[in-house]
This record gives structure tokens, C-alpha cells and sequence, in this order.
């Protein structure tokens, strides 16, 4: 009696041989096994995106962006997140709306994207 492993392997060998008869009428000339493997998945996060982050920048009010340490834009599944870092004793929520209020106004004139964007403090 064949042992689970050799049933395994007979399986496999049936399959392969569906595959490359598959691929004949199919008109492909391709190795079967390789179309059994799911393809690799890409895990490594997006990067900060530098254009959006300056046109953000330049954007802003002097006295606004003298209040900013670092502002990066990274992208995200839903919403784009712009990640902002303020100069100590400087992050008033006058100045978080301000921020809020250019970003939209990038969007409405097109010099970002028409994704959404949410702004985030770091610290």
C-alpha cells in the first residue's frame, strides 16, 4: 500500500501533466510549475513622497511653516497621511488648521493629487 507521501507526489505529477497539456492547447510554451506558486508579495511600506511634502511647504505662510520642524507626505491605502513635526511650544491649533486649510486648497487647484489627505502631529 502507498504511503500518504508517494500518494502526494503521484498527485502532483497528474497535476503537472494537466498543466502542460493546459499549456499546449493553449498555445503557451511555459514551465507548469512555476504558475502553481502564488507570486510574491511586496511587503516593504511606501516611501515619503518629497514633491507633495514641498508643495505643501511652499505653500504655507511664513509664520506657519516657521512653526513646522518636518512635514513628510506618505502614501496610505484610503488616505494619503501628511505627517507633521512642530517646532517646540509652536503647534497650536491654529497653526494645525492652517495647515489643514493649504492642503486643501492644494487639492482643489490640482497640485495634489485628488486623494484625500489626512494630517497627523508627530512628535
Amino acid at each position: 500500500m502507498a504511503t500518504e507521501k508517494d500518494l502526494i507526489k503521484q498527485l502532483f505529477k497528474i497535476a503537472e501533466n494537466q498543466q502542460k497539456i493546459i499549456n499546449k492547447l493553449a498555445g503557451f510554451d511555459v514551465d507548469p510549475v512555476p504558475s502553481l506558486l502564488p507570486a510574491p508579495l511586496d511587503l516593504t511600506p511606501d516611501s515619503p513622497t518629497k514633491k507633495e511634502a514641498a508643495a505643501i511647504l511652499n505653500a504655507l505662510q511664513p509664520a506657519v511653516r516657521a512653526a513646522v520642524a518636518a512635514l513628510e507626505v506618505h502614501p496610505a491605502m484610503g488616505a494619503n497621511e501628511v505627517k507633521v513635526k512642530f517646532v517646540q511650544g509652536k503647534g497650536t491649533s491654529a497653526v494645525f488648521n492652517a495647515i489643514q486649510a493649504t492642503v486643501q486648497d492644494l487639492q482643489s487647484k490640482n497640485v495634489l493629487g485628488g486623494q484625500s489627505y489626512k494630517i497627523v502631529q508627530v512628535n
